[in-house]
């Protein structure tokens, strides 16, 4: 069987081997190809320097069907998305054609090509698009963004459309989709490593992502400086890079945190979870939207809980999943107070990191292949001929978790 992906991720090309811009996206599609025999990936290649987070494809299934690069912030990159749509239709519709399934990751400028003529055509008839950005934000966010939801809220029921979060009057199509961080085998490995974690002074809080102003990071370092005036003394490391990074560092020196903030720029993954495992609180006060940060299930594995603004469908999973906390994002002083709480209760942290730690089972990549063949209706039709993985259902996942976790106790104890 095979599974066709459009999309707008940059690849490159790095001693004569493609690979993608990121990371987590391409560890996505690679588990994806094993529940088929082959995976078509219609995505933009690029020219210039790799990113440093880009990363190869492990599985030989996979294969870029490369589309040129177009786009950006001027009216004339706009107009040059426009004029390029129906070359990109031709390919998708040549693409479609051998297809048995298809995959559309929005938003994205090539889906103004690809949902008309999944519309227009019956096939690939097993049809799934991931929206990742806020499905209902607050605020107005880029008209192209808010078209796309337009037009996948009336997308045709054959087809699925999942989202970050949990929405309340969602049409019927329209299914909640947690993102895969990790799999079974490195949550378990998470558990082990903090197994009896516990939260001491200083307190270690944690931000991963873009150093972009409307991510927070200038506010985690005022959310330390808030602490302090508290009495309370805290560390924060920041991972990640942007146009920002300079700024936060004169903020640091300027606050007289220099020696409680660190700015380690982008991480590869083993020194990341090296920051996940010492960290007693992820924190994301983004004032953006937001889809679902895969680094609030990262800290999550490793018992850091999430404290993250309440955008987009964060707090939704937050609190179905009794894991962290969504406080208003601007507002540091509530942010300051949170974390003054919990530090004066420690059974409340406690609370908090035992029910992330339980609830990142469902950001393992075993799960996430079980809701795709579900979405797919691959159950009733054996996707690939060989190398077919063994995925348990989600609930058993979930069990094989919370049972994990209880041996690396008895084993620790032993």
């Amino acid at each position: 069987m095979r599974l066709l992906i459009i999309s707008n991720m940059d690849h490159y090309l790095r001693d004569g081997r493609v690979v993608g811009a990121w990371d987590a996206a391409v560890r996505e599609i690679d588990a994806l190809s094993e529940l088929f025999d082959e995976v078509r990936h219609l995505a933009v290649l690029r020219s210039g320097i790799v990113p440093k987070q880009a990363r190869s494809y492990e599985s030989s299934r996979v294969r870029l069907v490369p589309m040129p690069p177009s786009g950006g912030p001027r009216l004339r990159d706009k107009l040059e998305v426009a004029a390029r749509l129906p070359a990109a239709a031709w390919r998708i519709r040549r693409e479609l054609a051998s297809a048995d399934a298809v995959h559309v990751r929005t938003p994205a400028s090539i889906a103004y090509a690809a949902l008309p003529l999944m519309a227009l055509t019956r096939r690939a008839p097993r049809r799934w698009i991931k929206y990742a950005g806020d499905w209902r934000p607050r605020g107005r966010d880029p008209i192209s963004f808010r078209l796309q939801r337009f037009l996948l809220r009336r997308f045709s029921p054959e087809a699925r459309v999942s989202v970050n979060g949990y929405w309340q009057n969602a049409a019927s199509h329209v299914v909640s989709f947690p993102n895969p961080s990790f799999s079974i085998t490195e949550a378990r490995e998470a558990a082990a490593r903090t197994a009896f974690k516990q939260l001491t002074t200083p307190v270690r809080l944690l931000f991963v992502g873009r150093l972009h102003a409307a991510k927070g990071a200038a506010r985690a370092i005022d959310i330390v400086a808030g602490l302090r005036e508290q009495g309370i003394e805290a560390r924060l490391d920041i991972a990640g890079d942007g146009p920002e990074r300079e700024r936060l560092e004169v903020q640091a020196r300027q606050d007289g945190l220099s020696g409680q903030v660190r700015i380690h720029g982008w991480l590869g993954r083993t020194s990341l979870n090296d920051l996940y495992r010492g960290a007693h609180f992820v924190t994301l006060p983004s004032s953006g939207a937001e889809g679902w940060p895969k680094a609030l299930s990262e800290g999550m594995a490793y018992r850091a809980v999430p404290l993250a603004g309440a955008v987009g469908g964060v707090a939704s999973v937050l609190r179905r999943k009794r894991a962290g906390l969504a406080l208003p994002s601007e507002d540091v002083r509530a942010w300051v107070g949170a974390i003054a709480n919990i530090v004066r209760s420690p059974e409340r942290w406690i609370e908090l990191a035992d029910g992330a730690q339980t609830a990142a089972a469902d950001f393992t990549y075993e799960v996430y292949l079980e809701r795709v063949r579900e979405i797919l209706d691959l159950r009733r039709r054996p996707a690939a001929t060989e190398h077919q993985p063994d995925v348990p259902h989600e609930g058993n996942v979930l069990s094989r978790i919370r049972r994990w976790k209880g041996e690396t106790l008895m084993e620790a104890c032993s």
